[in-house]
């Protein structure tokens, strides 16, 4: 039996859907100021 063509084109040939999400380079994180901190602990409620 022949082996199978692969008839999947390579990643970088793909357009980008507008389902699929970019991959972006690394960003500075910032943490949240104390105030933002467990804000669902201290504001207990439906959420």
């Amino acid at each position: 039996m022949a082996p199978q063509p692969n008839l999947q084109p390579a990643a970088s040939e793909t357009p980008l859907l507008s389902n699929e999400t970019p991959i972006l380079p690394v960003q500075p994180f910032y943490a949240a100021e104390d105030y933002h901190q467990k804000y669902y602990e201290k504001n207990p409620g439906p959420y």
